[in-house]
């Protein structure tokens, strides 16, 4: 599409779901479980830069490669959360807290920032494959 408003608008809500997706999953240091809804949301705005930018433009916006890594940091950041706990006798998926200076980061952060890279990276990465696929 070669509007300019409508490229310009899009850009724009690519923008504002980041904020909304990183406040989401900064979120989760009250409650866990926001990861999975901020990596739909990313999904749902890369789909429309996609259907707005053509694949070319978005592709270089937001090269597909960068999805893989994504979902492998995701995948290590989990496995590094699930064994934490559990090399210092505590349960599975236990909260702990990470103190850095004056401040503590709850792992409900960290499990939803992984859970994010995970399933974003993933969903992405396999609608790259199927894009591949098509040409």
């Amino acid at each position: 599409m070669n509007n300019p408003l409508v490229r310009f608008v899009a850009a724009l809500v690519f923008a504002l779901t980041w904020v909304i997706a990183w406040q989401e999953i900064l979120y989760a240091g009250e409650l866990p479980g926001e990861g999975f809804t901020a990596s739909v949301l990313l999904l749902l705005v890369v789909l429309l830069q996609y259907a707005v930018m053509g694949d070319a433009e978005a592709s270089r916006r937001l090269p597909p490669r960068v999805f893989s890594h994504a979902m492998t940091a995701g995948g290590l950041l989990l496995l590094f959360l699930l064994g934490v706990p559990l090399a210092w006798g505590g349960a599975l998926l236990q909260v702990f807290k990470i103190p850095l200076g004056p401040y503590e980061v709850s792992s409900t952060i960290l499990f939803d920032l992984a859970l994010f890279l995970t399933v974003s990276g993933s969903m992405l990465a396999a609608f790259a494959g199927v894009k591949e696929n098509e040409a």
